[in-house]
C-alpha cells in the first residue's frame, strides 16, 4: 500500500492553509467594501473629513499651514463663493528648476478629481490661488495637490529636518466679494495715457454693467510671442451661467475682446475670469530686475 511521503504532506497543508487565509480575508474585505461598513459609506454617514499626505500644522504669515508630500489632499467646506488658498514652496533651486503643481477637486474624495489648474512656483514666496465656487456653497469639496518633486532639507542642506517636502498649503480664506480690484492682478500702470494691469497666470474680478455686451482690451507683452503665441481663456460668470471667449495673441499689439452677454439676460454683477497659457518674467529676457510672473495686460473694461 502506498503511504504519503511525510516530507511532502506538510508542504501541501501549508499551501492549503495559506490560500485559505487569503480567501477568508479577501472575502471579509470585499464584504466591508460593498456594505455600509466601507470607508466611503462611513465617511458619508458620520461626516468624516478625508485628509492625507500632509504633515502637522505650523504657524505662518497667512495663518496655519501644512507641508505636503508629493501628493496630498483634504476636505474643505465652501463657506463663501470666493476661495483663496495660500501656497508656498521652499526648494532651494526653484530659480533654475521651477516646481510644477497640479490641483484637482471632487465632491467625492474616493473618486478621481477634476483638474482645477496647473501652475509653476519659481520663488520661495507665498502665492494666492483663488477659485470661484458659488455652486458649492455649504458643501464639502475635496482638494488634492500633486507636485513634480519634493526635497529633503537634511539630505540637501544638512538641516535638522528629514522630511520630504512638497508645498506648504495654508488654511483657505473665504470672501463674498472681490470687487473690480479682483485677485491675481498687479497694480495699475499707465503708458501713453492708457491704463492697464498685468495678470498673473490666472486672475478674476467682479464687474458691473447694464449693457448686454462688454469690451475687454488685452495685450501680450512676451518678447517671444511671435514664436510662441499666448492663448487666453476668458470666462464671464454669474451663478450657474457663463459665457466663454478665447483669443490667441501672436503679437504685442492691443486687441479688443467683445463678449455678448445675451439679450434675454442683462446681468448687473458678474465675475470675469482670465486664464493665460503661459507667463514670462522680464528679468529672464534681460529687461531690468522685474521678477514678476506676468500673464497679459488688461485695460479698462467697458
Amino acid at each position: 500500500m502506498l503511504r504519503p511521503d511525510p516530507k511532502i504532506e506538510p508542504k501541501i497543508w501549508k499551501k492549503i492553509l495559506f490560500w485559505g487565509i487569503i480567501l477568508v480575508y479577501g472575502g471579509v474585505f470585499l464584504y466591508y467594501s460593498m456594505t455600509s461598513l466601507s470607508i466611503p459609506s462611513r465617511t458619508k454617514e458620520f461626516g468624516w473629513k478625508q485628509d492625507y499626505g500632509f504633515d502637522k500644522w505650523e504657524e505662518g504669515p497667512y495663518g496655519e499651514y501644512r507641508w505636503s508630500k508629493k501628493g496630498a489632499g483634504y476636505t474643505q467646506t465652501i463657506e463663501k463663493p470666493f476661495v483663496i488658498i495660500p501656497v508656498i514652496a521652499s526648494h532651494p533651486d526653484l530659480e533654475k528648476n521651477p516646481l510644477d503643481v497640479k490641483v484637482f477637486f471632487s465632491e467625492d474624495p474616493f473618486k478621481k478629481g477634476q483638474p482645477l489648474e496647473e501652475f509653476k512656483i519659481r520663488e520661495n514666496k507665498w502665492m494666492m490661488r483663488a477659485y470661484y465656487f458659488p455652486q458649492y456653497l455649504g458643501k464639502d469639496i475635496f482638494f488634492s495637490f500633486k507636485v513634480s518633486r519634493t526635497w529633503n532639507p537634511l539630505k540637501t542642506l544638512g538641516l535638522p529636518d528629514p522630511r520630504n517636502l512638497g508645498i506648504g498649503v495654508a488654511k483657505a480664506h473665504f470672501r463674498d466679494e472681490i470687487g473690480e480690484e479682483g485677485i491675481g492682478f498687479y497694480g495699475w500702470e499707465d503708458i501713453r495715457k492708457f491704463p492697464f494691469r498685468w495678470t498673473s497666470d490666472r486672475a478674476m474680478m467682479e464687474f458691473n454693467t447694464n449693457k448686454d455686451e462688454i469690451l475687454i482690451p488685452v495685450s501680450a507683452g512676451n518678447p517671444d510671442v511671435k514664436e510662441r503665441p499666448v492663448l487666453v481663456k476668458i470666462k464671464v460668470i454669474r451663478d450657474q451661467e457663463s459665457v466663454k471667449s478665447n483669443i490667441r495673441l501672436e503679437d504685442n499689439l492691443w486687441h479688443e475682446v467683445r463678449i455678448n452677454l445675451g439679450e434675454k439676460v442683462l446681468w448687473k454683477k458678474f465675475v470675469i475670469h482670465f486664464e493665460v497659457s503661459r507667463t514670462w518674467r522680464p528679468i529672464d529676457f534681460g529687461i531690468g530686475e522685474d521678477r514678476r510672473e506676468l500673464g497679459i495686460k488688461v485695460g479698462k473694461i467697458e
